[in-house]
C-alpha cells in the first residue's frame, strides 16, 4: 500500500516564513543598537592572581560617570571592572581607549585619579605573599625544597612555597625546629701538684720520696684535658618574612672526664709516698722566721731491716661542663639566600672540679695501727649573665652554611670546699686529712665580673624538605675560674695529735683563679615543622 505524504498548508507556510524574518530583523537590530560587545571568559579559580596573564582592558569615558573599566579576560584570569575618574577635554567627545594591563593593578591614567577602586573578585594587591622567588631567581637549582626559613629559597621546589598559606598564630612551615647534636669537644686541662712519687730500693728513709731526687708518679701536670663526648638540644622558632622576630634556646652537656691513679707498695717497687714541703719554726715568737724542708709522706717503705709500711692510695680528679641559653633572635638584614640576626638573652654556665684522694696505711712497728686518710678538693663555678650577639645564615640549594659570635657579660661565683678526715684503727677520727689541715678546711666563696665569648660555624645539607643534617665547630672561652688542683697547696705544718697546727699554720688557702675553653665539633640533625 501506498503511504500518502502529508505537506503543511498555505497558512503554516506563511506561519514560518514571518518567524525566520522576524528573527533576522532581531538579530540585525541587536547588533546595531547594542552596546559594545563583553567577550565571555571560562576562569580558572585555581590559578592564583598573581600568576594570571596580562588582560586587554577597554576604557569607555562618559560625560557624566566615572570611567568604567570591562575587563577582556584571557582564558586564566578573573573579569574585573575598574571605576576610574572621567578624562575629558573641553568640547571632546566621547572617547575609546584600549590598552593593556594587569588585573591586579590598578591603570594610571593621565592626572591623580580622584578615586580608584575594585569591583567583582578581591585583589590580592599589596598584600604580602608568603610565595617564595619563581623559577630562576635567586637560587633555582631544580630541587624540591622550602629554602632555609622555608620561603622557597630554592627558586623552583615547592616545599613550602607557592602560595602557601600562613596560620594565624605566624608559624609559617620552616621556622619552627628542633636539633639535636652529638659533641666531641676538648677542654683545657686541670692542673695537679705532684701527689705521689717513689724512688730506687734501697734508698734511705729520710730520702724517700722526697723531691726534687725522687721520680714522679702521679701529678706535676694536667689532667682532663682530653677528648670527650657530649649532647646538646636546641629549638626555637626561626624569624624570616613572615615575622623579623624569634626566639631559641639550648642546652648542652660534655661527659664527665675522670683520670684515676691507683698504687700500692710492692716488691718490684717497695716505696711510695706523698711528697710535701714541711714548715717548721724557727722561733716559736716568729722573730727569725720560716724555713721550707721538702720531705714525705710514706705510704710504703721497706729497706734491709724490713717492712716498716705497707699501704695503697687512689686519686681520682674529674671536670663536668654544661651550659644553657635563653635568646631572642631580630632579623636586620635580608638577602636572597639567607638574612643576618641580632641575638639578645640570658646565657647559664657551669664547671666543677673535683680531686679526691684515698690513702690506707698499715704501720707495721712502733706502734702498729692501721690510718686512712681522705683529702677533698671541690671547686664549682657558676655564671650567669646577659648575651649578645650576632648570627648570619645563607643557603645554596640544599646546602646552607652559618656563623655565630656571641659575648655574655656577667659574674661568675667560684666556690670552692676542701675537707678532710683521719681514722686511726677504726676508733679516733679527726676532722683533717694529709693535705686538708685545719688552716685551709672550710667552703670559700668569691664574685667576680666575667665575659665569656662564643664562636661557632656550621653547615647543614638538607636530606628532606624538613630534615638537615649539620656539622659545626664551636669555642668557648672562660676567664677567671677556680680549678679544684689549683686550691692545693703542698706547704705543711704537721698538725699535733690533738689536731693543733703550732707556728705558722700551713696550707693556707690561696683561692688561686685560672682560665678554661672548650672547643670541638659539633654533629647533628635538624627538624623543621
Amino acid at each position: 500500500m501506498a503511504s500518502a505524504k502529508s505537506c503543511p498548508s498555505a497558512d503554516r507556510k506563511w506561519s514560518v516564513r514571518f518567524h525566520v524574518a522576524a528573527g533576522i530583523v532581531l538579530v540585525l537590530g541587536g547588533t546595531v543598537f547594542a552596546p559594545l560587545p563583553a567577550v565571555a571568559q571560562q576562569t580558572d579559580s585555581r590559578i592564583p592572581p598573581w600568576q594570571r596573564r596580562p588582560t586587554a582592558q577597554t576604557v569607555q569615558t562618559s560625560p557624566s560617570a566615572p570611567i568604567r573599566v570591562s575587563t577582556a579576560v584571557a582564558a586564566n584570569s578573573t573579569p574585573q571592572e575598574v571605576a576610574l575618574p572621567r578624562v575629558q577635554q573641553a568640547g571632546s567627545r566621547e572617547r575609546q581607549v584600549s590598552h593593556t594591563t594587569f588585573a591586579d593593578s590598578p591603570m594610571v591614567t593621565q592626572g591623580a585619579p580622584e578615586e580608584v577602586y575594585y569591583e567583582g573578585e578581591p585583589s590580592m594587591a599589596g598584600l604580602p605573599s608568603m610565595a617564595g622567588p619563581g623559577p630562576g631567581s635567586c637560587q633555582d637549582c631544580g630541587v624540591s625544597g622550602g629554602g632555609m626559613f622555608g620561603d622557597g629559597y630554592w627558586g623552583g621546589g615547592d616545599c613550602y612555597g607557592g602560595g602557601a598559606v600562613v596560620p594565624w598564630w605566624g608559624f609559617a612551615p620552616g621556622r619552627l625546629w628542633v636539633r639535636g647534636e652529638s659533641l666531641l669537644w676538648w677542654t683545657e686541662g686541670a692542673s695537679l701538684p705532684p701527689l705521689v712519687t717513689t724512688s730506687p730500693r734501697g734508698t734511705d728513709q729520710a730520702d724517700a720520696g722526697v723531691l726534687p731526687d725522687a721520680d714522679i708518679l702521679f701529678g706535676g701536670d694536667s689532667v682532663n684535658g682530653g677528648s670527650r663526648s657530649g649532647g646538646r638540644i636546641s629549638f626555637g622558632l626561626r624569624p624570616n618574612g613572615c615575622s623579623p622576630w624569634g626566639i631559641e634556646t639550648s642546652y648542652m652537656r660534655l661527659g664527665s672526664e675522670t683520670t684515676w691513679y691507683s698504687g700500692e707498695g710492692e716488691e718490684g717497687r717497695p716505696i711510695l709516698a706523698r711528697p710535701f714541703n714541711f714548715i717548721w719554726d724557727n722561733d716559736p715568737d716568729n722573730e727569725l722566721g720560716t724555713e721550707n724542708a721538702p720531705a714525705s709522706h710514706l705510704i710504703s717503705f721497706a729497706d734491709d731491716t724490713g717492712t716498716l709500711f705497707e699501704g695503697s692510695i687512689g686519686i681520682e680528679a674529674a671536670t663536668t661542663f654544661q651550659g644553657f641559653e635563653l635568646l631572642m633572635r631580630r632579623r636586620v638584614a635580608d638577602w636572597c639566600t639567607g638574612g643576618f640576626d641580632f641575638v639578645a638573652g640570658w646565657r647559664y654556665w657551669r664547671l666543677d672540679d673535683d680531686l679526691f684522694i684515698h690513702e690506707n696505711i698499715d704501720r707495721l712497728q712502733d706502734p702498729a695501727a692501721n690510718i686512712r686518710t681522705a683529702d677533698v678538693f671541690r671547686a664549682e663555678n657558676r655564671f650567669n649573665g646577659g648575651e649578645l650577639g650576632f648570627v648570619a645564615e645563607t643557603q645554596w640549594c640544599r646546602w646552607s652554611f652559618g656563623a655565630l659570635l656571641k659575648v655574655a657579660i656577667g659574674s661568675t661565683n667560684s666556690e670552692v670546699t676542701i675537707d678532710g678526715q683521719t681514722v686511726v684503727d677504726e676508733e679516733a677520727t679527726q676532722h683533717y686529712g694529709f693535705l686538708a689541715l685545719p688552716s685551709n678546711i672550710g667552703v670559700y666563696q668569691d664574685d667576680a665580673f666575667a665575659m665569656v665569648p662564643e664562636f661557632g660555624l656550621n653547615v647543614g645539607y638538607d636530606l628532606t624538605c624538613h630534615l638537615r643534617m649539620t656539622f659545626g665547630y664551636t669555642l668557648v672561652y672562660w676567664g677567671q675560674v677556680a680549678r679544684a688542683g689549683d686550691q692545693v697547696s703542698l706547704d705543711l705544718t704537721i698538725p699535733t695529735d690533738e689536731g693543733e697546727q703550732l707556728g705558722l699554720a700551713r696550707p693556707d688557702f690561696p683561692f688561686a683563679k685560672t682560665d678554661f675553653w672548650a672547643q670541638g665539633m659539633n654533629f647533628g640533625l635538624e627538624y623543621r615543622f
